[in-house]
Formats: C-alpha cells, structure tokens, sequence
C-alpha cells in the first residue's frame, strides 16, 4: 500500500511538471536515466558582477491557469520586467536585475493568481554585486534560465545545465550547502554532436543532477579550476525544494 503510495506521488509531480511548461525529457540517450522536473540553463561570465550589470531570471509562466510572477522584495535591487518566448515556444517571464549599490540582496517573486491568496511558487535567488563600473554592457553577465517547476516538492529532480570545456585542462567543480539535504545524484559532460560551437568557444554541456528530501533553499556553487591553481568562482545559483 505504502508503495502504490508513492507511485501516486511521483506521477503526479511530473503530471504537474508537464502542465506547466511541457515534459522535460532529453533527447540525449546520455542523459535519459534521470527524469528532472526543473532545468535549470546557466550562462555566466562570473559570480560577482558590478551593481549596474545585469543578472537576468527567466521563469515560464502559464498565463493559461491565470498565475503570473510578481516580484515581491526588491530592496535595494532595479528590476526591469518583460514577457519572451522560450525555445520550445512557452511564455517566460524575463527579469533584468542590477543594484543601487555593492552589496548582497536577495530577489524574491511570487507565481499568483488574481482569485486565491497564497502563492504557487515562491522564488528566491541571492544575488552578489560589486561596485559601479564605467561602460557597463549592455548584455546580461548573468543569465538563469528556469524551465518546469521552480521550486519542486522534495524527491524531485532537478537539472542544473552550464557549458563548459574539459579538453581545455579546465573541469568545473562544485560546492554546496547542507550537503546532507542538497545530494548531487550525478554530473555528466555531453558533448555538442559536431564537437564544436564556435559562438561561445566551448564544446559541450555539463550536466549536474540534484535532489533534496528536507524542504529547503540551498546554494549550488560551481568553481573552474586547473591543476593547482586556485579555483575561479564562476556561478551560484539557489535551489529551494518545497
């Protein structure tokens, strides 16, 4: 009985991944013994950047159930709101963030519906900014790209995406918080099918699988190191399991 129990579970956590932005099954045989309900796709060019660059937050939002993302805490951070598309053609959310000032904030946004109080998700993500630098780009330095759901129920899978480039000498390492709860369940390098990509230089993606059974909010830090050089921090990210 226990066990027809939490078959029920499971199916209805990834019902409810499907419902909200689609099934998020790789087509990389590679990748197949893992079923995540959240990808998260990673672009970055470093952990800390200057308070008037920009990190970008993609959440999907699925205006079809009548819940939109509504940022709740903005203390001390400018936030830019717009609507995109994703590849797989579902509506996101894009959120374009910089600082008032250095320092750490934290972003908070809240998936609601018009007609009930509490929330669907809440989502939070830390945020680290330096000082104010000259000439700022125009692009994001930081990119999350959140796909399925953002925070899933504990015992859910959730797949953290970034490119990189072990052939380089250069392998990215990770750490994390409460390693206790926060399990990395496996880390993969799939290559890109040609070997190449010559728009950003890297050919592959590394793949990390993470899950918790605590609900909670943990930090996943992912390091590039070489040899015995002193690692480089290049990105962390939150991951809130409910």
């Amino acid at each position: 009985m226990k066990s027809i129990h939490l078959f029920l579970v499971m199916v209805c956590v990834l019902l409810l991944a499907c419902a909200f932005s689609g099934c998020l099954g790789s087509n990389d045989s590679d990748e197949t013994k893992y079923d995540s309900v959240t990808t998260v796709n990673v672009q970055k060019r470093g952990i800390v950047l200057a308070a008037n660059e920009i990190i970008q937050v993609i959440l999907p939002e699925n205006t079809s159930g009548g819940y939109l993302w509504e940022v709740s805490d903005v203390d001390g951070l400018i936030v830019e709101e717009s609507v995109s598309t994703s590849a797989n053609g579902s509506r996101v959310k894009v959120f374009d963030i910089t600082a008032e000032r250095a320092g750490y904030f934290i972003f908070e946004a809240l998936y609601v519906h018009n007609s009930k109080d509490t929330p669907l998700y809440t989502f939070t993500q830390g945020l680290d900014y330096a000082s104010p630098i000259a000439n700022p780009p125009e692009e994001p330095g930081l990119i999350m790209d959140f796909a399925g759901i953002p925070t899933p129920p504990v015992g859910s899978i959730i797949e953290v995406r970034s490119r990189g480039n072990p052939s380089t000498g250069y392998t990215l390492d990770v750490q994390m918080t409460h390693k206790s709860h926060l399990q990395l369940l496996d880390v993969l390098f799939v290559k890109d099918a040609d070997g190449t990509n010559a728009a950003d230089g890297a050919d592959g993606t590394y793949v990390w699988y993470l899950t918790s059974d605590v609900p909670g909010t943990y930090m996943f830090d992912v390091f590039m190191s070489k040899g015995a050089d002193d690692p480089v921090a290049l990105f962390y990210i939150d991951l809130t399991f409910t």
